[in-house]
């Protein structure tokens, strides 16, 4: 077996960003399953659009079964204005139409498992709005 030649020469590290309001695109949107039981996720991508830390990546997942859909509408609130509620009934949901939404991420600075400084995106607001969701 062969060997993958790797150059590591234009590496960038990864440092999680201050905690704040950060103006976010998201970049890529998409169906997945948890590894632990196969359930059904949603999977975004977001950038940061301006300031000191534009071109910065954040990450946010969310379950799509019946009991985390409140946190689903949430998302769908801030990204597209389109409020979702009980009422709406049936939503098709297609993660193409999402790239290119923008927001506003309230971005938290945690540890993971191992004590490495993590981002979380804690809520989203809406640009169209500027309500929190």
């Amino acid at each position: 077996m062969s060997g993958v030649p790797l150059n590591f020469a234009n590496m960038k590290s990864f440092e999680a960003i201050p905690e704040g309001d950060y103006p976010v695109k998201v970049i890529e949107s998409v169906y997945g399953t948890s590894k632990r039981a196969s359930q059904p996720k949603w999977r975004l991508v977001f950038e940061v659009e301006e300031g000191a830390h534009s071109g910065s990546r954040l990450w946010r997942e969310h379950s799509l079964q019946e009991q985390s859909l409140w946190a689903v509408a949430r998302v769908i609130n801030a990204l597209t204005g389109q409020e979702i509620s009980s009422e709406t009934g049936e939503f098709v949901l297609d993660p193409d139409e999402f790239i290119g939404c923008k927001a506003i991420a309230h971005v938290s600075v945690d540890d993971s498992y191992d004590g490495t400084p993590r981002n979380q995106i804690d809520s989203l607001s809406s640009v169209l709005t500027g309500a929190k969701k």
